[in-house]
């Protein structure tokens, strides 16, 4: 089948994770907010056919490309010594944490110190990261100044876009490094193959682990979950018990009168294995530790360090000068460190490269099937080692993703929210158990 290759085709496939370079220089397109919470691009009155083929190779979620995270890396990750299929190129995997940002941060505070150590070097002189909004909650923002770098320290499980600050990028005086999420990295290697000005200007690329994109109805939701039924501002997605284990955190949000209203996430179920509020991309995304970035960072979902609620991340260096940065930091103390082996990184993502990658192609016959647009893929093509419960958990946590979506956006109430998805959600945890104990004995 022809597939009209375009940014348009993309959108309208609900394959969009809202990236924004589609919007790198040119007025063919400005990003919105869709009906279901996430930011994507809509065509402007200056709409250019000619520039669409230009465009929408800049795209992570391309359809034709043979651009994927394999010949990528080759470009630009080339000189790590070490590959793996789950994880990519790289020098070393590490745990550790940042002992000045730690406490401050979602996780263990790696990142806030990595683009701080940048800064202060000089080895750039902006950093693209996301921040508090002043039109939505969070916002990409370009910080200048060292001191400015904890308004990026935490997690923000928010749509954002880069469309804001990438068109600055050539216009600004001095290097740029960039914080995000495998996709948004993977469009600014993408553009940086089209554009050498982009390569030269932003040298280095800091990654986040990506567990999938959630709409703004998940912040919507766990506002009314923590008691505020409307008009919330400053919503703060991770907030550590540092008594207790590093899942063992919670939401909060300020309601019209200021006051911090909180509920922990554990009381409201699994948020993350069910999809609820996803964008339906990420299910065809097979890029869960950033592969494109000089360095990547995650949370360290394993023992010891998830019993320790103050927060540890898990490192992957990538590139020379990231391994120069973590192995400075440790000499002098400012990182607390340790060599993790990669067995132990890949267990620490084990259930998002369990879904992203292994069960990717199973989910493109899905959608094939039933004669939906999927992104070409030369990875993963051959079905992972899933088992038939696990076919079947596949089939549920679509279903569910969408109706998630679908609920909150004719509701908008918890409670019915809650009554509405209440026996796909147990029928989920119920098929997962029957799926660990059919692993353990089989």
């Amino acid at each position: 089948m022809k597939i009209n290759n375009t940014i348009n085709t993309i959108v309208s496939n609900d394959l969009c994770t809202g990236c924004g370079m589609c919007t790198y220089q040119n007025s063919n397109y400005e990003m919105k907010w869709n009906d279901n919470g996430f930011l994507t691009p809509e065509q402007t009155s200056n709409y250019n056919l000619n520039l669409e083929k230009d465009i929408v190779k800049l795209c992570p979620f391309n359809l034709e490309t043979n651009d994927d995270e394999n010949s990528l890396s080759n470009i630009f990750i080339k000189s790590a010594p070490q590959k793996s299929t789950k994880i990519g190129s790289y020098y070393n995997t590490y745990a550790g944490h940042s002992n000045k940002y730690r406490l401050k941060s979602s996780s263990g505070g790696v990142a806030s110190y990595i683009t701080e150590v940048l800064l202060k070097t000089k080895e750039v002189e902006h950093v693209f990261l996301v921040a508090g909004g002043d039109t939505s909650p969070y916002e990409y923002k370009i910080i200048s100044n060292s001191e400015d770098i904890i308004q990026g320290a935490t997690t923000k499980y928010y749509p954002v876009t880069m469309a804001g600050v990438i068109n600055k990028a050539t216009e600004l005086e001095g290097k740029i490094a960039i914080v995000g999420i495998p996709c948004f990295l993977k469009s600014v290697r993408l553009a940086q193959k089209q554009n050498t000005e982009l390569k030269d200007k932003i040298i280095f690329l800091v990654g986040i682990f990506c567990g999938g994109l959630k709409s703004s109805f998940f912040a919507d939701y766990l506002a009314q979950s923590s008691g505020v039924t409307s008009n919330f501002t400053k919503p703060k997605f991770r907030i550590k018990n540092h008594q207790s284990t590093a899942s063992d955190y919670s939401f909060g949000c300020q309601d019209s009168k200021g006051n911090e209203k909180t509920v922990r996430m554990k009381s409201l179920g699994d948020m993350w294995g069910t999809g609820l509020f996803k964008n339906n991309a990420c299910d065809f995304c097979d890029d869960v530790t950033a592969e494109l970035a000089d360095i990547s960072l995650g949370d360290a979902w394993i023992k010891p360090y998830v019993d320790d609620g103050q927060g540890t991340n898990i490192i992957i260096t990538r590139s020379e000068l990231a391994e120069k940065i973590i192995n400075s930091g440790g000499d002098n103390k400012e990182l607390s460190l340790e060599s993790l082996p990669l067995e132990q990184v890949i267990n620490s993502q084990r259930g998002g490269i369990k879904h992203r990658q292994d069960a990717l192609s199973y989910r493109q016959k899905i959608f094939e099937s039933k004669g939906l647009v999927t992104p070409k893929k030369k990875r993963f093509i051959e079905a992972g080692d899933i088992n038939f419960i696990e076919k079947i958990i596949q089939k549920k946590r679509l279903k569910t993703r969408k109706n998630s979506l679908n609920y909150w956006r004719k509701d908008e109430n918890v409670e019915i929210f809650n009554t509405k998805l209440k026996n796909e959600l147990f029928t989920l945890r119920v098929l997962t158990k029957i799926n660990n104990y059919y692993k353990k004995i089989r």
